[in-house]
């Protein structure tokens, strides 16, 4: 079950109704903390007795403290929208300094990033994040997927992506191994039947095997990757592209129906896609990196293009229907018990924020999550020359961008220590948005932060 909390309230991400302490809250876009770095809660469970108490922040006591980052406002335009999501990545990744935070962080700036302390991040995470797993008597390096990496391969393909060396030194059980191993060895433990997508592990279609994608198209490009893993088994990777794929393209079908009817997105439609992490963005991402990687057969060129066309068309019409469940909540209780619902109110009040501001803090990052998932998948196919946009569909593309520079300079002139402290875990999801966000608006610019890393 995927669970995040606000103070002592847990989000129940999986299950709707299943007791009467459970009270809808609307599409809550926020990340569930320590399972899954983009899920979608969509109630909230009331688990035990709240205390006025607000949530630590989990800063290291090796870090140097940094100042509040003060609320400031922008106006919303490309510039000063990517100026607010800069400084909010690179504060709260720095405050922090937990995995995720500082995994995006590498995303929004590159390889170059540094801590608090001014120590490189990717040295960092290679470091201290990786274990060794054991199979048929051999070892194997693989970075911690619970709480730490959260998706399988997160940290291999986005060090890849950066550009990061392959001979980068990796420390794990005591023993010093590289990048390329991590590599070699994610191929060796990859265990995948395409012709049954859940054989091995029920949900890995939708929350690991993007970040797998985009990794292992990237090692082995030219589109015939194929290998024996460390169970015996052969995987074809074009066959588990293009099986996926199809999955992928069926879920989309009532979307594309609507596309196709120029009807809006309406809520049933986008509690389907919300199976994916990430409302789809990663996984459009991994199909993305997989046809620039030569992984073309079977048509996937014409079918990704067909896909690019909808996800234009999410854009807006997904983004507004995401604001309108988030106000639709605010005159509503956060719970039916009065006495917890007003030891809530008391915790929010402790911290200076009202109950309306936490709801607009989540409305706006499950924009921002929204449309800088899409736009940096839309970006990273426009730049790798995969999908040309039309007249009438680069229109749609600028008003995708500006509800994302709305949404972000909207979010920068919050109280953001107040909600910080208020739930802090809970806030580190922000910078996972954000950190996406950011990347999606350099990709097409001299800033690419792939080519052209800061230290940051």
């Amino acid at each position: 079950m995927n669970k995040s909390r606000i103070g002592q309230f847990s989000f129940d991400h999986d299950r709707l109704g299943q007791s009467r302490r459970q009270f809808l809250l609307g599409a809550l876009a926020a990340g569930a903390v320590g399972l899954t770095a983009c899920g979608d809660p969509q109630t909230v469970t009331v688990t035990s007795t709240p205390t006025p108490t607000p949530s630590p922040t989990p800063t290291p006591a090796a870090m140097p403290s940094l100042p509040p980052l003060p609320a400031k406002t922008y106006p919303a335009d490309y510039k000063n929208a990517l100026l607010a999501m800069d400084e909010m990545v690179n504060h709260y990744a720095k405050v922090f300094d937990s995995p995720s935070a500082l995994i995006h962080a590498v995303r929004a700036f590159g390889k170059n990033f540094k801590r608090a302390d001014g120590s490189n991040t990717v040295e960092h995470l290679c470091g201290r994040y990786a274990e060794e797993q054991p199979v048929n008597g051999k070892r194997f390096v693989r970075f911690t997927r619970f709480n730490v990496e959260v998706h399988d391969n997160s940290f291999l393909k986005t060090f890849l992506e950066a550009s990061v060396s392959p001979d980068q030194s990796i420390t794990a059980g005591g023993n010093k191994y590289t990048l390329r191993d991590v590599g070699e060895h994610a191929k060796s433990l990859f265990r995948f039947d395409p012709n049954n997508l859940t054989r091995y592990e029920k949900d890995y279609v939708h929350e690991h095997l993007p970040w797998t994608l985009i990794a292992f198209s990237t090692l082995m490009p030219g589109g015939k990757g194929s290998w024996d893993n460390a169970y015996g088994e052969k995987i074809d990777l074009m066959d588990v592209v293009d099986k996926t794929f199809a999955d992928f393209e069926s879920k989309c079908q009532p979307l594309k129906a609507a596309m196709d009817s120029n009807g809006g997105v309406s809520r049933d439609l986008h509690e389907v896609i919300k199976v994916y992490s990430c409302y789809g963005g990663h996984s459009l991402y991994g199909f993305l990196a997989c046809v620039k990687n030569g992984y073309t057969d079977r048509g996937m060129t014409e079918r990704m293009n067909e896909m690019m066309k909808l996800s234009v068309y999410r854009l807006v019409k997904e983004a507004e229907n995401i604001e309108t469940e988030y106000d639709e909540r605010k005159p509503m209780p956060m719970s039916p018990n009065p006495q917890e619902e007003a030891m809530m109110l008391q915790m929010l009040q402790r911290v200076g924020v009202s109950k309306n501001e936490l709801i607009d803090m989540l409305k706006l990052r499950g924009v921002v999550k929204l449309t800088g998932h899409l736009l940096e998948a839309i970006n990273f196919a426009r730049l790798n020359n995969i999908f040309k946009p039309t007249p009438e569909q680069q229109k749609l593309i600028q008003a995708g961008e500006q509800k994302l520079f709305a949404s972000t300079v909207q979010l920068r002139a919050l109280n953001l220590e107040g909600l910080r402290s208020f739930n802090a875990k809970e806030f580190n999801d922000n910078v996972i948005a954000l950190g996406h966000a950011s990347r999606a608006l350099k990709l097409l610019t001299p800033d690419n932060p792939d080519k052209n890393p800061k230290a940051i």
